[in-house]
């Protein structure tokens, strides 16, 4: 017991040093991956894509339409260098048929941004044979 009190005493302003320093780097990694979260996942994203698909095809999300749904691919969420976030995004539950996105985040506002759109060959196909 007398060793542990004495290890602790000796190392405790490293410690806490330590934590100093390791604290915050580690609080601003997981706040970019939370705020990456929020903005992949998120309702505003959501409307965007819901309106970027039916602008592709005007009967999305309707029986009667070629594109019935998508889905982001989670290992596919990235953030890019200039500060937006990257991500895919499979239609119709198929991995084959992918539109890439960066989207990103306009200041002050904090209005979420479809930046570059990347159709798959595959993508285009699909809305070719609706037409």
């Amino acid at each position: 017991m007398k060793k542990c009190k004495q290890f602790i005493k000796k190392w405790y302003p490293f410690l806490i040093v330590i934590g100093m320093v390791v604290g915050p780097i580690v609080y601003h990694i997981v706040a970019v991956q939370v705020e990456i979260h929020n903005l992949v996942y998120g309702q505003e994203l959501k409307d965007q894509l819901d309106s970027y698909f039916t602008q592709k095809d005007e009967h999305a999300f309707t029986p009667e339409g070629t594109i019935q749904s998508y889905a982001i691919n989670k290992k596919t969420v990235e953030r890019t260098p200039m500060g937006g976030v990257e991500f895919s995004v499979s239609v119709n539950g198929d991995e084959s048929v992918q539109v890439s996105f960066i989207v990103t985040r306009i200041m002050p506002s904090r209005e979420v941004w479809l930046g570059l759109v990347v159709e798959s060959l595959e993508f285009k196909k699909l809305l070719e044979g609706n037409q």
